[in-house]
């Protein structure tokens, strides 16, 4: 009786005050969110102005393209529209309202074309999606190559939180579930713990199971 009595005090000690559990396993860190730097427009790489490693916040300049063309085009539009717009104004000065009307629509055409050109000047800017680190090796190298649209310029990824991958004994499968909360020690940080929530736990490999804890930090 005696017996019984101090085991149904530990299970009640135990539903109230769970001991935390243990398990292990390789584990592969990835970064949650990731981002590939790509150029709108093609062009010739003129001027990086970030290194590897290096923290950049979203809607920083990496690099910019050479952009002769575009202000060459910009400059181009402009006079165009300034030049129709003075000639409206001559033949409205003159009376000639026919001509004016004339002089209003290619007016307010080089008036869209300078807006369009700017746009593309702008997109000859390199610009973070994301805050995050700077992940390619050697990216300052990339001066003088030509990209073209959707090519890969660099990559940035967001250190700030990450998926760990622990692959565990499918016997110990049974002591996770997803919404979890749980703590990871990786022997590369072996003075750090993370902190996460179990995300799902899946099928991995015939005898090991995959945990996955997201939001690490």
């Amino acid at each position: 009786m005696v017996i019984l009595a101090l085991a149904a005090a530990a299970v009640m000690f135990l539903a109230a005050f769970p001991l935390p559990m243990r398990v292990d396993g390789n584990a592969l860190v990835a970064p949650l969110h990731r981002a590939q730097v790509q150029p709108e427009v093609e062009g010739i790489v003129g001027r990086i102005y970030v290194h590897e490693g290096e923290h950049m916040n979203r809607g920083q300049v990496l690099a910019e393209m050479k952009d002769w063309e575009y202000r060459s085009g910009l400059a181009e539009a402009q006079a165009k529209s300034q030049s129709e717009l003075l000639q409206m104004n001559r033949a409205l000065a003159s009376g000639d309202v026919t001509e004016a009307g004339i002089q209003r629509v290619q007016a307010d055409y080089w008036k869209a074309e300078v807006g369009r050109t700017q746009e593309l000047l702008d997109r000859t800017r390199l610009r973070s999606p994301i805050d995050g680190t700077v992940a390619t090796p050697h990216v300052e190298d990339l001066v003088g190559r030509r990209l073209q649209y959707g090519d890969s310029f660099t990559e940035i990824v967001d250190d700030s939180s990450a998926v760990i991958d622990v692959a565990i004994d499918d016997k110990e499968a049974g002591l996770l579930k997803a919404g979890s909360r749980a703590t990871i020690k990786l022997n590369s940080y072996p003075t750090r713990t993370f902190s996460g929530d179990v995300a799902v736990v899946s099928p991995f490999f015939p005898a090991r199971q995959s945990r996955q804890i997201r939001n690490c930090a």
